[in-house]
């Protein structure tokens, strides 16, 4: 028979309770249902982790993920027949002690979201291990062979966005086939990881922020057919990529963006959902998208050497939330299929040469952010804008060529957090109603990032990614780009223009407003009475 002392049944009632609630999470998941954990659902323990607890030499599961837990971990050789250990998203400290290697049994060790700062070399020990998840600590050091030597059963490890470094020897063989390989933020170069070579099962590589900087291998393209995440991003590597992700049909995200790839577009793989090439040197035309048997949830080509005309066949890609082409050289008008894009939350043409008339965008009319400054377009803002885009948080048509009146139908933009007309030629009186942007009349910080979520399939469930943009403003009198402003802009800039008349009273019920740029116009008369009300203004320029 065996006996527990009051510690030993004190802990598996709590680990059964545990279990239950993870139970009850995973089956949601599982039916495609979300569950709000509310503060009676959710635990917030704190303290020191099982300080005086003794062996408990029985215990198989064990999970204190998702609470304040503090200080050191104890010996875990307390626990010498622990199958799964889950500590993830605590404030735990220090390295994870020598005595892991004692637990032959552990199948899952899970100390992500920690402040750990080490791994001991003991961990090669665990010839079980499956799953291995220390993302998000402070971890430092070098990863050698030694730590992995003994770890034939490992098929997912992830050690996101700690400062690592993985150094093994050239012609090393690793005794494992991974399917998860997420190592982001880890130093594997300068040159291209050889182990690669060797797995063949991965669904999942992210080998960003890696400090790579080398041309792609010959061999690097024979990827495992069921690969669904490829993210290279944020490295020096160089080399042209069309053999690297044409004719293949499994992707759901590809982010080969900040680096130094070359060449034409390639064609956009079929089934990918995130394609990031931003921030390379790709050249040329794009008019191989309109060959894309796909329709992308994000498309980001910014910040490239592309040029001539936008192919006029976007109506095919109705699933885009997000399109960013700016800072490259394209020209000729905006084509009209760009409006049929009813998913469209997002769109950045800025800084390129585009001419002609805006074409209506009033399809989508869950756009909230429209810049397209920086270009040589002409006639006048479009009512549209003001009647159709009512979810519009940034309306950005600085430095281009457009003329007549602003038009007070924009004044029902309630949402509207930035608005720049700069550097254009617009004429007549400044409208009376921008005391209806609701967002600017209230005196607060509040403001919505500029952040969607974007989804990329793999597995069973979807993955939620976050795309961020960037915005470039005229702030406190330099010109700047952004990331993620809207937690703090919010600015109206008209300046540049030929504006005419006074400035509006209603100007000063704008109490919210954080910049006003009225400067170079032909504005006359006095400043407004009660601007001592808008509290929040950092910025003020009527010069």
């Amino acid at each position: 028979m065996l006996f527990l002392s009051s510690k030993e049944v004190l802990l598996i009632f709590l680990i059964i309770y545990l279990h239950g609630v993870m139970k009850k999470i995973n089956k949601n998941a599982a039916n495609g249902r979300v569950l709000n954990v509310t503060e009676e659902q959710k635990n917030v323990l704190n303290g020191s982790f099982m300080e005086s607890a003794g062996q408990v030499s029985t215990l198989e599961y064990l999970d204190l993920s998702d609470n304040q837990m503090r200080g050191a971990l104890p010996d875990l050789a307390l626990f010498p027949s622990l199958r799964e250990l889950h500590l993830g998203s605590n404030q735990f400290q220090g390295r994870i002690p020598q005595g892991i290697g004692q637990l032959s049994q552990l199948r899952i060790l899970d100390v992500s979201s920690n402040r750990l700062e080490g791994l001991p070399e003991s961990m090669g020990k665990l010839s079980n291990l499956e799953s291995f998840d220390a993302s998000y600590n402070v971890l430092k050091g070098t990863i050698t062979e030694s730590h992995l030597s003994n770890l034939s059963s490992l098929v997912d490890l992830d050690l996101s966005f700690n400062s690592l470094a993985l150094k093994t020897s050239f012609d090393w063989l690793p005794p494992f086939q991974l399917q998860v390989i997420s190592l982001p933020s880890c130093n594997l170069g300068p040159s291209f990881p050889k182990w690669l070579q060797n797995q063949h099962n991965y669904t999942v590589l992210d080998i960003s922020l890696a400090s790579i900087s080398d041309t792609l291998p010959s061999w690097f393209s024979g990827f495992p057919p069921n690969l669904k995440i490829l993210n290279l991003s944020n490295n020096q590597i160089s080399g042209r990529v069309s053999d690297l992700i044409e004719n293949t049909y499994g992707y759901s995200v590809i982010d080969l963006s900040s680096n130094n790839f070359s060449g034409p577009l390639p064609l956009v793989p079929t089934n990918v959902q995130i394609f990031y090439l931003h921030k390379n040197q790709f050249f040329g035309s794009i008019s191989s998208i309109c060959q894309s048997r796909t329709s992308p949830t994000s498309l980001d080509l910014s910040h490239n050497q592309f040029s001539g005309e936008l192919p006029d066949c976007w109506m095919n890609m109705t699933s885009l939330a997000v399109l960013n082409l700016a800072y490259n050289n394209f020209s000729g008008e905006i084509p009209h299929s760009l409006g049929y894009l009813t998913n469209l939350k997002a769109l950045y043409i800025r800084q390129n040469s585009f001419t002609g008339m805006l074409p209506s965008f009033s399809q989508c009319q869950g756009l909230q952010i429209l810049d397209l400054g920086g270009n040589k377009l002409t006639g006048s803002i479009p009512g549209w804008i003001g009647t159709d885009l009512l979810n519009l948080r940034i309306l950005s048509l600085r430095f281009n060529r457009l003329h007549g009146s602003i038009p007070s139908i924009i004044c029902q933009l309630q949402f509207l957090q930035i608005l720049d007309l700069s550097a254009n030629g617009l004429s007549g009186k400044i409208p009376h109603c921008f005391n209806n942007f609701t967002l600017l009349y209230q005196d607060n910080n509040s403001g919505e990032p500029m952040e969607f979520i974007v989804q990329g399939f793999y597995g069973k469930f979807p993955r939620r990614y976050l795309y961020i943009g960037d915005l470039l403003v005229q702030w406190k009198n330099q010109e700047s780009e952004y990331k993620n402003p809207l937690l703090y802009l919010k600015t109206i800039d008209l300046s540049s223009n030929e504006l005419v008349g006074g400035v509006p009273e209603e100007i000063v019920e704008m109490r919210g407003l954080k910049s006003l740029n009225l400067s170079r116009n032909d504005l006359n008369g006095t400043v407004v009475e009660g601007i001592g009300q808008m509290k929040m203004l950092e910025s003020l320029d009527m010069s």
